[in-house]
C-alpha cells in the first residue's frame, strides 16, 4: 500500500489552483499546511511543495528520468466527461483530444491533461459494459402533443447554445456555462460517440408547434439501472415540456426488462426540478450532503436530492 508521494512544483499557488478543485471532485480531502498542501485519500496522500528558487531553472519534463504521470480512479465515465468539461473551461491543456475517450485503447475510458508544470494527469473510469445493440433506444421518441424527441447532432449547437446561454438556466446544472456555440458543438460530437458506443443517449427536445430545439434530455443505462438529466431554455419553462420529455424517456426505460431502477438528482435548493421528479413518480431517497459541484454557482460541494423509481414500486 502506497503511503504518500511528495512533489515539488514551480509555483505552489498556481499548482493548487489546478489540483485542489480536481482532487475535491475525485473525493480527496485537502489539508493545507505551512509548507505546502496535502491531498488525502484513506491512509495515502499526495504532498505538493514549492521548489526552492535555485532549482526552478531546470524545470520539469515527463520524458526525463523520474515521474511521468499520475493516474486516478474516476467514479464513472460521466465523471470523466465532467472533469473534461471542467479542465477545458478552466483552460488546462488536454492531451490526445482527437482520440478521446479511448486514447488508452478500446474500452479504456480516460481523460489526459496537464497540470501547470506539464505533469501528465490521467483520470480513468471503471470498466462498464456497453448496452447491447439490440436494446439501443430509438432515435426518435414520441413525447405527446407538445414536444418530440430526436437524437442530437452537431447541427443543434446554435439552438442549444441559445438555450443554455442564460444564468438562470445554468444555475443548478453540474456542467459549466458554455462560452460559445463551439463549446456546445464539441459536447454534441462527444454525445454522438457516446450514443454509438451504447454509453449515453441524448435527445433534442423539439417543440412540435414551431420545430424549435428548446433543450435536451439524456439517459445513461448501466446494467439494471439508469440515470437521466435534462434542461430546457428559460422562455419555455412552465409549459410542461420537460415533464413530457422525461415521461417519454422513462417510458422507454421501463419497457426494458432488465431495468429495475431509474434515478435522478437535483440540487437540494432546486425546488422546480424536485417537483418535476416527484410528478414523475420518483421517490425521494434522501439528501446527499456535499455531493455535487455546481460550477455556475461556485463554492464548495452542495447538497443533492436523490430520487428514484424501482420496478418493485409498481
Amino acid at each position: 500500500m502506497l503511503h504518500h508521494v511528495e512533489l515539488y512544483v514551480g509555483d505552489l499557488q498556481r499548482s493548487t489552483a489546478f489540483w485542489t478543485p480536481l482532487m475535491q471532485q475525485l473525493g480527496w480531502k485537502v489539508e493545507p499546511w505551512s509548507g505546502g498542501v496535502n491531498y488525502l485519500h484513506g491512509d495515502s496522500y499526495l504532498c505538493f511543495l514549492q521548489a526552492p528558487a535555485e532549482h526552478l531553472a531546470a524545470g520539469y519534463h515527463r520524458r526525463r528520468i523520474g515521474l511521468n504521470h499520475l493516474a486516478f480512479h474516476a467514479r464513472s465515465r460521466e465523471q470523466v466527461d465532467t472533469l473534461r468539461d471542467w479542465a477545458r473551461a478552466a483552460g488546462h491543456p488536454l492531451l490526445y483530444e482527437d482520440r478521446y475517450p479511448y486514447a488508452g485503447g478500446p474500452g479504456y475510458y480516460a481523460l489526459y491533461c496537464e497540470d501547470p508544470d506539464r505533469l501528465k494527469v490521467e483520470l480513468v473510469a471503471p470498466h462498464e459494459d456497453a448496452l447491447a445493440p439490440s436494446t439501443l433506444p430509438p432515435a426518435e421518441l414520441d413525447a405527446g402533443a407538445t414536444v418530440r424527441l430526436r437524437r442530437v447532432s452537431e447541427a443543434d449547437a446554435a439552438a442549444l447554445f441559445a438555450a443554455a446561454n442564460d444564468a438562470e438556466v445554468m444555475r443548478f446544472l453540474d456542467w459549466p456555462r458554455p462560452a460559445g456555440p463551439e463549446d456546445v458543438a464539441r459536447h454534441l460530437r462527444d454525445a454522438v460517440r457516446r450514443w454509438d458506443a451504447g454509453r449515453e443517449f441524448q435527445w433534442a427536445i423539439v417543440e412540435r408547434a414551431g420545430g424549435r430545439v428548446v433543450g435536451t434530455i439524456s439517459c445513461r443505462p448501466r446494467g439494471h439501472e439508469a440515470d437521466f438529466g435534462y434542461f430546457v431554455g428559460h422562455p419555455h419553462w412552465g409549459r410542461g415540456l420537460a415533464f413530457d420529455a422525461a415521461g417519454a424517456v422513462l417510458g422507454w426505460l421501463r419497457t426494458q426488462p432488465a431495468m429495475h431502477r431509474i434515478w435522478a438528482t437535483a440540487d437540494a435548493e432546486n425546488r422546480r426540478s424536485r417537483r418535476l421528479l416527484e410528478r414523475l413518480d420518483l421517490q425521494l431517497e434522501g439528501v446527499m450532503r456535499q455531493a455535487a459541484l455546481r460550477p455556475n454557482i461556485g463554492g464548495g460541494p452542495r447538497d443533492s436530492a436523490l430520487y428514484a423509481w424501482c420496478r418493485s414500486d409498481a
